[in-house]
């Protein structure tokens, strides 16, 4: 059986559940000290119950949310990247207008995979690009597919 301090431990937002309950209580361990002198496990139950009811759901709510938007956010930025690096290219290999509205062609699938944040569809079709070493040279696919490394 689990002693005091280990089920108030157990409780990972201690401070959470305090504010729940609107209870202001700034030293956790003073009230894990009065919980086991006075035996009072009326309390320390309302505690774990507000923790597992409530406060933990919306913890690992929020962890979840905020991962989800960091991955979000990464792949994002590669794909941003990515099309940057493309533009970058485009705009250094002095093509023609013509070579221009190729190269976009070629890209156009890929450029709107990128925009919609979708690389592991893209990437498949970069790997499929056969460089001719005018519009798309070995370097720029090279580079591309570092770029698209996550």
């Amino acid at each position: 059986m689990s002693t005091i301090t280990e089920r108030f431990n157990n409780i990972s937002d201690i401070h959470g559940v305090f504010n729940t309950l609107n209870k202001t209580i700034p030293n956790p361990l003073i009230e894990l000290n009065r919980i086991i002198n006075e035996n009072d496990i009326t309390t320390l139950e309302l505690y774990e119950s507000t923790w597992i009811n409530t406060v933990k759901p919306f913890n690992d709510d929020y962890v979840l949310r905020k991962q989800k938007k960091e991955t979000g956010k990464a792949i994002r930025k590669v794909c941003e990247s990515v099309l940057d690096l493309i533009a970058g290219y485009n705009i250094e290999s002095n093509l023609t207008a013509e070579q221009v509205t190729e190269l976009e062609n070629t890209f156009s699938t890929i450029a709107m995979y990128l925009r919609a944040n979708r690389p592991f569809s893209a990437k498949p079709l970069i790997e499929a690009i056969v460089p001719d070493e005018t519009l798309v040279t070995t370097e720029m696919k090279t580079a591309i597919l570092k770029e698209l490394e996550l």
